[in-house]
């Protein structure tokens, strides 16, 4: 997914320049710009699919893999949205109607934001460029996922995955993400993720084709500075575009990977979002009962675009490396909120196990000790907890008070987190106005659960003496 900018209302190329300025990092292989008379569309490109003749932004006729978002338009309009099988945010101007139209993908996996003013709509995959328009950043909101947005209206269109039972097959989930693994691999210079010597062992790698029977891999190292780390975090809160700090944190650990990844020449990678949401990977979904636990995993797939895919979204980009999600592929899904809910949190003589159909189904291809460990939260079981928690030991207690009473809506709950608003509010301002707190930091259902933890757990239910445990084998190191 590319960088893209949009102006509807007046042809403002320098406003345009500047957007797509601002979002640079998302595509350095080329920039297109497309002037009408009353529009202005911008594209910072990052080459993956027709390098030779997938340049945007795209006019008929024309080639290339978006020509299939122009076909669905043409002959269906809007109402062919549905049939769209990827992850996408794109713009599309009729010039002769002088009507256009955004969407997003079902899962709002790549994002798309808009501002609104009296006579002028601008549209960017990432709030720094509608910062940039000086207009008032209060007014910015989001193109939830599943929806298309016009002049005239924000609309859902998406299908709600909803059918009979799903049989509880482990060779079927298998088979699913095997399909998934091949689609998501699509690319004109190959799966340079995966063909790179730094490409690690995952489950994703031994999906793909040709790969089962040999395979040879390095892993990529990201070290932690102390020294440097204050300064790294507020840079992560410009990147991922939020305050909440399991968001800032992870990004931060996104971001020095993509970094090292871009470093060996890696143009797109694979990664596992979705895969908690869809098999119950978190800890606090243990304990529920089946009806809440089919109720949770939806809730948490539908915040997905502003949760974890938004980290990764932003942590990868931000080094011009394309991140896809194989579980999140739209028959994957529908298939899996489906099953019954003793596949996914599954009572063995060892107590209760979560995730345990996706366990089964590739035990014969990980080692054990993959297969069968406790989920951690990711900031967590990466160790950058207790390093990050000396940021915030010089706010006093009295200063920490004062600047939750100045700002309620920002829900601050620690001193870490006020940090990191006060870092956001000058880069952002008031971005969003009192919408900003559910559009960039909500976290919905684990929020109760980073606000209990205080940085002291792993923050997504899982039990203290798990967390000790960890904690005990990092001090170990």
């Amino acid at each position: 997914m590319c960088g893209l900018a949009a102006i509807f209302g007046k042809a403002d190329g320098d406003a345009l320049e500047q957007m797509l300025d601002s979002i640079v990092h998302r595509g350095k292989d080329e920039r297109g710009i497309y002037i009408a008379s009353d529009a202005s569309l911008g594209i910072q490109r990052l080459s993956i699919m027709g390098i030779e003749d997938g340049s945007q932004p795209m006019t008929r006729p024309s080639s290339g893999l978006s020509i299939a978002i122009l076909d669905v338009y043409e002959k269906l309009g809007l109402e062919g949205l549905p049939l769209l099988d990827g992850i996408f945010a794109f713009v599309i101007f009729d010039e002769q109607r002088n009507e256009w139209a955004a969407a997003r993908d079902c899962h709002g996996v790549k994002p798309l934001y808009y501002l609104q003013t009296e006579d002028t709509w601008y549209l960017a995959s990432e709030i720094k460029a509608l910062t940039t328009t000086r207009q008032d950043e209060r007014l910015i909101r989001e193109v939830p996922p599943g929806h298309y947005l016009t002049r005239k209206e924000l609309q859902r269109y998406n299908l709600d995955f909803r059918g009979p039972m799903s049989a509880p097959q482990p060779a079927l989930l298998r088979s699913l993400l095997q399909a998934s693994v091949e689609k998501q691999l699509q690319a004109d210079p190959g799966p340079t993720s995966q063909d790179s010597p730094s490409g690690p062992i995952t489950l994703l790698t031994l999906l793909r084709p040709g790969w089962s029977q040999s395979i040879s891999a390095s892993v990529l190292e990201c070290g932690l500075d102390v020294h440097d780390l204050q300064q790294e975090i507020m840079e992560a809160v410009r990147v991922t575009e939020s305050y909440r700090v399991p968001t800032v944190l992870q990004g931060l650990l996104t971001m020095k990977l993509a970094k090292a990844a871009a470093e060996e020449g890696v143009k797109f990678i694979l990664s596992g979002e979705g895969a908690d949401e869809l098999f119950a990977g978190y800890g606090f979904l243990r304990e529920i009962d089946a009806v809440s636990l089919h109720k949770a995993r939806r809730t948490l797939l539908a915040n997905i675009g502003k949760t974890e895919c938004k980290r990764l979204d932003r942590g990868t980009m931000a080094y011009s490396v394309e991140a896809r999600v194989p579980f999140l592929d739209d028959h994957l899904v529908q298939w899996a909120l489906a099953l019954p809910a003793d596949c996914l949190i599954h009572r063995t003589e060892h107590g209760l196990v979560e995730r345990w159909i996706l366990r089964e189904a590739f035990k014969d291809l990980l080692p054990s000790f993959i297969t069968q460990r406790t989920k951690l939260a990711f900031y967590h079981g990466s160790g950058i907890m207790p390093i990050a928690n000396q940021a915030s030991q010089s706010i006093d207690d009295a200063a920490f008070e004062s600047y939750k009473r100045e700002h309620p809506n920002a829900h601050i709950e620690d001193k870490i987190s006020m940090l990191l608003h006060n870092h956001w509010r000058h880069e952002f301002g008031d971005a969003g106005g009192l919408a900003g707190y559910d559009m960039f930091c909500y976290y919905p259902l684990m929020q109760g659960f980073f606000n209990q933890s205080r940085l002291t757990t792993g923050g997504t239910g899982e039990s203290e003496a798990e967390v000790k445990a960890l904690d005990e084998t990092l001090n170990q190191l």
